[in-house]
């Protein structure tokens, strides 16, 4: 039996909240823009097939793989977070079932073509997800563009998963529909390429406002250029939005916008507003009732007011560090940049503290200390932290398996944080943990301490064949994990290892 061979189109598009309002209706208008075009080409017809895979909140296939003239693709909602990694996962599915591969007995179909557009910051782990697709398409099985749009974009992200990257600087109705245009131009484009047996997949000239970025995305660390937060009207309980642009000092109120049930159904838990109150001037008015303000609640959810209220965002945060013999490295790393990282918290909103645990190996007897400042465990003073910090050794630890890594961090649990802060644990170390070790027997045990502390996140740098041994921890309390490789150790390396650290924080503790 033989088959046309078909030349598979994938949209990847990004529809969090940050797309919210005029973005994603010029998203939904450049879809059924792109869908009058393609099919009013011949060649088109004959040979492209079109799929739409979304990835705001939980990713969908929207509009699975379908020959041109039946391409129709539904109208795009605003979901929750920006699941890049999980959405490779579904692409790379997607493909696997959808897209013929050739046999002994016929050809299969052309190598999809992918366009990617996201315009933030990804809020699961992508770099795993990232793995998973690579997993099933290789570079070789498929052309894969990414387009970045406005500013909060990370180009460094889109350049790990291919090195066609583009970057739209302003994120416009007329900029997207422009963009949309063009994509629909290089569908035709590769329709007759492919055509013509095989000639090589090339781009139509860009449109106006795209361009090819040559220097890193993530080279200059800015505050976000807008903030997304949400609220619920305290009349009837639906769920609304909030846009403030980043303007002098702060970031002003510009619209609230109503979400549907299926937006609200998607939702973790945290509605937080942990920003510095500080930050925001003035409220969008809720558009359910037209109350001009909103009050945060004791569970950091947010629900309109008759009059704005608000308190200010704060974090406490404690890292967990290994101070054997090999983390000269990472002890300088923590040291040399922690004003950048503290300063990257506060421009993005929140007041923070920094506390610092340093830790051996308890079965050597070299028990964990807890840094001081001016007798206290948390201090906003990097300089202070930074002295602190001076005088630590790496040394010791024993020819053993591992470090009381996870005793360390069930001291930091029980380290007196401030009511009302969220609670941010930082561990940095090389070795697995040593367990059963001092009051910590099993893993159980540290997910209990973490449970009953209340702590918030809790990231981790270590090399990635020690990962394994604390990324369960993650199923009792969110957070993101950081690979302290080989180039890693201390330097400019670990500048943007603890500045990455800085955007996961930011992030989880916001929509954005």
């Amino acid at each position: 039996m033989s088959f046309i061979r078909r030349l598979p189109i994938y949209l990847l598009l990004d529809n969090s909240e940050s797309m919210v309002g005029d973005p994603l209706a010029a998203v939904n208008q450049g879809l059924q823009q792109l869908c009058f075009e393609v099919k009013s080409d011949p060649m088109a017809i004959e040979t492209a097939w079109m799929s739409v895979i979304t990835f705001g909140g939980k990713p969908r296939v929207v509009a699975p793989l379908t020959e041109v003239l039946q391409f129709s693709p539904p109208p795009l909602y605003v979901g929750p977070g920006t699941n890049l990694g999980a959405g490779l996962e579904l692409l790379a599915q997607s493909i696997r079932n959808e897209v013929r591969k050739s046999t002994a007995e016929q050809r299969g179909d052309w190598r999809p073509i992918i366009f990617l557009m996201t315009d933030g910051q990804p809020t699961d782990n992508w770099r795993d997800g990232l793995n998973r697709f690579r997993a099933t398409v290789s570079p070789k099985d498929a052309n894969i563009i990414a387009i970045g749009c406005g500013e909060d974009v990370d180009m460094d992200v889109l350049k790990a998963i291919t090195p066609v990257t583009l970057l739209m600087k302003t994120l416009t109705p007329g900029a997207l529909q422009a963009f949309f245009k063009w994509v629909s131009a290089s569908v035709s484009t590769a329709s007759v390429r492919v055509g013509g047996e095989g000639k090589p997949f090339e781009l139509p000239a860009l449109p106006p406002g795209v361009e090819m970025p040559t220097q890193s995305g993530s080279s200059s660390l800015h505050a976000a250029s807008q903030l997304i937060l949400f609220s619920r009207c305290q009349k009837d309980g639906n769920l609304y939005l909030m846009r403030y642009r980043r303007s002098a000092g702060g970031y002003q109120a510009e619209r609230a916008y109503p979400v549907g049930r299926d937006y609200a159904a998607e939702v973790s838990s945290g509605y937080g507003l942990d920003i510095d109150a500080g930050q925001l001037s003035g409220s969008p008015a809720c558009p359910y009732c037209g109350n001009p303000g909103f009050k945060p609640l004791s569970d950091k959810s947010l629900m309109c007011h008759d009059r704005l209220e608000l308190r200010g965002g704060r974090a406490q945060v404690m890292f967990v560090l290994d101070i054997t013999g090999s983390m000269a490295g990472e002890i300088e790393g923590v040291k040399d940049n922690i004003k950048d990282f503290m300063d990257y918290i506060h421009s993005e909103g929140l007041s923070a503290k920094v506390g610092l645990i340093a830790f051996r190996d308890l079965e050597e007897d070299e028990p964990p200390e807890v840094l001081t400042f001016q007798g206290k465990p948390f201090t906003k003073d990097a300089g202070m932290f930074k002295k602190q910090v001076s005088r630590l050794v790496a040394d010791g630890g024993g020819a053993n398996d591992g470090e009381s890594s996870f005793d360390a961090i069930a001291l930091a649990c029980h380290q007196p944080f401030d009511q009302g802060v969220t609670r941010i644990l930082i561990l940095i170390t090389d070795e697995p943990p040593l367990t059963p070790d001092g009051r910590i027997r099993s893993l159980e045990d540290v997910a209990t301490a973490l449970s009953q502390a209340h702590i918030d996140q809790l990231h981790i740098v270590a090399p990635d064949y020690v990962q394994d041994r604390y990324t369960p921890l993650h199923h009792t309390v969110k957070g993101d994990v950081f690979d302290l490789d080989a180039g890693a150790r201390g330097g400019s390396t670990f500048r943007k290892i603890l500045l990455d650290i800085g955007k996961s924080i930011s992030i989880a503790t916001r929509i954005g």
